[in-house]
């Protein structure tokens, strides 16, 4: 119906697909959510700014499905780019960052690169330090 009625690039659009996503991710769906982040992304690049929240949690959340599912290459890639779009749209010291950079060491340390999920790790304690 959103289709339909506002088109493929509309936020609203955008936001209902990832919606469905968010969905399908927690009913167990892990391809069809996928499938339904990466329509978002894709229908969305002439609408969603690269520097948005609505881009960064669309990459986030296809970040976090990656790493469910044990990809973890997909995964470091999708969140290098929620990283520097919730860097943009938040600024490097947000608390959205900060988190962002926690769920990235989480996925730097089970492809087995501690010492890079270290440093992401203290990153991220030192603009949650700052904020408190």
């Amino acid at each position: 119906i959103y289709d339909q009625v506002y088109g493929q690039n509309n936020i609203l659009t955008l936001n209902t697909r990832a919606t469905l996503a968010a969905a399908e991710f927690r009913a167990g769906n892990l391809n069809k959510a996928a499938e339904l982040y990466r329509q978002a992304l894709g229908q969305g690049q002439s609408s969603l700014k690269p520097n948005s929240m609505e881009t960064a949690r669309i990459l986030n959340e296809l970040a976090y499905l990656y790493f469910r599912q044990g990809k973890f290459d997909e995964s470091l890639t999708f969140y290098q780019w929620a990283l520097a779009s919730t860097e943009g749209a938040a600024g490097k010291d947000s608390p959205l960052t900060a988190a962002c950079l926690k769920d990235y060491a989480q996925v730097l340390r089970s492809a087995g690169r501690t010492s890079d999920a270290a440093i992401i790790e203290s990153r991220a304690d030192k603009i949650s330090s700052a904020g408190q």
